[in-house]
């Protein structure tokens, strides 16, 4: 008489979609395995801003990548439109069109104050790296002197901006 064979329990395939893996989709991304409580996997595309690429190169700080990401999260507020959730204001539950673009002159101003305090000459490469999201030598430095020129103005700007906000 044979021995009955255990079966191993199912194991199902990792789940999540992560969309195309050519090298164009896949420049800066990382694809993440998490673990729910319940021991399902999931994978998910995960996309570093510039800055936090240079803060874990060691090229930036922590305060300056800190600064950096606050401008950047008030140009994305910014841009966002008048429909967007937290500036529906509701009085009766009535929309109030002049709190909703007193809403978005304020988001305005907190940028505009902000940008304010970058050095003239250094706005170029804030504009690059922390705005736009994008690396140094990614259309804006040509050569690595140019590089490290632009990563000291970057740093000297970024340590301004921390400075005004007190990080």
């Amino acid at each position: 008489m044979m021995a009955k064979r255990k079966r191993r329990p199912y194991q199902p395939p990792v789940q999540g979609e992560v969309g195309p893996i050519t090298p164009a989709q896949m420049k800066g991304a990382v694809i993440l395995t998490l673990r729910e409580k319940n021991g399902t996997e999931f994978r998910r595309k995960r996309r570093d801003h510039a800055l936090e690429i240079l803060h874990k190169g060691g090229k930036i700080n922590a305060r300056q990548c800190a600064a950096g990401l606050r401008l950047h999260e008030l140009y994305c507020i910014t841009e966002m439109g008048p429909d967007a959730a937290f500036t529906r204001v509701y009085v009766d539950t009535t929309a109030n069109p002049s709190a909703v673009a007193l809403a978005q002159a304020e988001r305005l101003t907190k940028f505009i104050e902000l940008s304010r305090e970058i050095p003239r000459g250094m706005s170029g490469v804030v504009w690059h790296v922390a705005i736009k999201g994008r690396q140094l030598r990614d259309g804006y430095s040509r050569d690595s002197k140019d590089a490290g020129v632009h990563c000291a103005q970057l740093q000297v700007a970024l340590d301004v901006l921390a400075n005004h906000l007190r990080i």
